[in-house]
């Protein structure tokens, strides 16, 4: 649709008119028989924090780094050992924040008894921009003025005015939403709808991926969530936004799902 003189893309919503293609049966399969030999090794550990620790820890630090934003494994150690607020905006302690408070949001979010909804959406986007860069950019609450990705202005997503249109469908999908799909490709579908409404004014692609996590782990039936592919994305970071556009600009959907199951092997 056309907003005076730019344009803006509303996503149809969720499921797309596409049918998943024979060829992308093996991929799937190799995926979820990964994601089932990472179910296993988790299930014998007497403590599975020694596990999920480094994997939540890599997640916070890989899914930040896509925004801009980059912090050591150390550096978040020593941050939690004496976290604090910085005194200016330069200080690298913001960024050590900023990291800690994604590992945060996503422990919410996985620990959460709220189903999966736009009010723990709102609570995740709230806790990640809490005393950090962004605080100033309406935490915990959907934006109400247009948004474009890009310095170019690629890439616009749907109006303010339309949020509502978006999100209550999006929110119905996430509750009730009756698929053909396999819960694996229903995340990845998700995950598109989510970044290419694109709700919050900064944050979205933080909260995007911590929304795929908790999805990766309930509706693949993870005992706990083993599965993160911020680290992936991050090694891909070119191809991972491509793929996104061009499912709106191309309804590639099959580029993007066949992307997507290559990250769950990797």
């Amino acid at each position: 649709m056309k907003i005076a003189d730019d344009h803006a893309f509303v996503p149809a919503p969720l499921p797309p008119k596409w049918r998943f293609p024979a060829r992308l049966w093996p991929p799937l399969g190799d995926a979820k028989q990964e994601i089932g030999k990472l179910e296993g090794i988790g299930r014998t550990l007497p403590n599975p924090a020694i596990l999920l620790r480094p994997l939540e820890d890599r997640e916070a630090i890989k899914s930040s780094r896509l925004e801009g934003t980059y912090v050591s494994a150390r550096e978040l150690l020593l941050f939690e050992m004496e976290p604090g607020e910085a005194r200016t905006e330069q200080e690298r302690r913001n960024e050590w924040k900023e990291v800690f408070n994604y590992r945060k949001a996503l422990h919410l979010g996985t620990t959460s008894n709220l189903p999966l909804s736009l009010r723990l959406i709102r609570d995740i986007h709230r806790t990640l921009l809490t005393g950090v860069r962004g605080r100033d950019r309406a935490p915990g609450r959907f934006r109400r003025i247009q948004v474009a990705i890009g310095s170019t202005r690629r890439f616009v997503p749907p109006p303010a005015n339309q949020l509502k249109d978006c999100l209550h469908p999006f929110e119905k999908y996430l509750h009730h939403g009756e698929t053909v799909y396999d819960p694996l490709v229903d995340c990845f579908l998700v995950h598109y709808q989510f970044e290419t409404i694109h709700p919050f004014i900064d944050g979205n692609g933080r909260v995007g991926r911590l929304l795929l996590a908790i999805m990766l782990q309930q509706r693949c039936g993870l005992s706990k969530p083993w599965l993160y592919l911020s680290d992936y994305f991050e090694r891909h970071r070119d191809e991972y936004v491509e793929r996104l556009f061009n499912v709106s600009a191309k309804a590639d959907w099959n580029g993007w799902i066949e992307f997507c199951l290559r990250g769950a092997v990797v």
